[in-house]
């Protein structure tokens, strides 16, 4: 049995944002709508701990969607460590709902109970100005969110790691709006100016893709990257655990249309989902072992692994 280096679990289906490089607009959970009440959350906790009692994966409480359109984050966050204190834990949110009361909740619990250096905060905006943050986060809200970054920065005062996140370019080159540099010196300045300590605070640019064929911006309809899936391998679908709200177990973050569903918790067992004949036969789809749609999701996907 594999050992799980990764948990996403999705709490809620909503989402704050809107974000031209990512398929939540035409998701299946943005359709179809729910939230994971507390005894189903707790479910979800005894599963992967009977699967791997002292597991010490990343455990990320989103999929797919932002974590803080849970009205529970805070409390689900200190019962994770309570389940798994070994683990470490990411939260990534677009920072349109972290006011400053829910940063200071926030960096309390997470100060409280982690135990490990890996455990991260990233904050995804992917903007340098106004004008791009309308183009490639399709808000009104620029000046609000920044100001949420700005007072978690000085909230947190270094105490968790934290990575500013931007995407300004496409993988292929095609879609251009904005450098790393330009997104490097613009946070610089950003912390220079409001006096926010640099400690345990890094910028990260990266290049966005195609979702598995679920963003459609530019030039992209979704189907003009398909890939061969002979001698194709996925971390994800091997050590990765991806739990929507209904409890359903999918096969990763690039899943929008749940395609393919393993199981779910509310029928089975994690450790019989794990090892069923669904979860098998995606992955001998997967790795070209037997024949599959032309439209099968990994094919599709032009950044495995994430």
């Amino acid at each position: 049995m594999n050992k799980l280096n990764l948990i996403q679990i999705m709490t809620t289906s909503s989402c704050s944002g809107n974000c031209a490089c990512c398929g939540y607009s035409h998701s299946w959970h943005k359709n179809n709508s729910g939230y994971m009440n507390d005894k189903e959350f707790t479910h979800v906790l005894n599963e992967i701990k009977d699967f791997d009692s002292n597991t010490t994966a990343k455990i990320c409480l989103y999929l797919m969607q932002d974590p803080l359109t849970d009205p529970k984050i805070i409390e689900r966050t200190a019962q994770v460590f309570e389940y798994f204190p070994n683990c470490s834990y990411e939260l990534s949110t677009n920072a349109m709902l972290l006011t400053p009361e829910l940063s200071k909740r926030l960096v309390e619990v997470i100060k409280k109970y982690n135990k490990v250096k890996q455990t991260e905060i990233w904050l995804s905006h992917f903007a340098i100005n106004e004008e791009t943050y309308k183009t490639l986060m399709r808000k009104n809200n620029y000046k609000e969110t920044l100001q949420n970054i700005i007072d978690y920065l000085k909230i947190n005062n270094g105490t968790l790691n934290t990575k500013i996140i931007g995407l300004g370019a496409s993988r292929d080159g095609i879609l251009f709006y904005f450098s790393q540099k330009q997104f490097v010196d613009h946070f610089s300045n950003i912390i220079k100016e409001n006096n926010i300590t640099t400690k345990n605070i890094s910028i990260g640019y990266y290049t966005f893709h195609n979702r598995a064929g679920n963003v459609r911006l530019g030039h992209w309809d979704g189907t003009e990257f398909h890939r061969s899936l002979i001698g194709f391998n996925c971390w994800r679908y091997d050590t990765g655990l991806h739990i929507l709200f209904d409890l359903s177990v999918i096969s990763c973050c690039m899943n929008y249309k749940k395609e393919m569903e393993w199981g779910n918790l509310k029928e089975q067992s994690l450790k019989k989902i794990w090892n069923g004949k669904e979860r098998k036969r995606f992955i001998e789809k997967a790795e070209g072992l037997i024949p599959s749609d032309y439209n099968f999701i990994c094919k599709l996907c032009s950044s495995p692994g994430g």
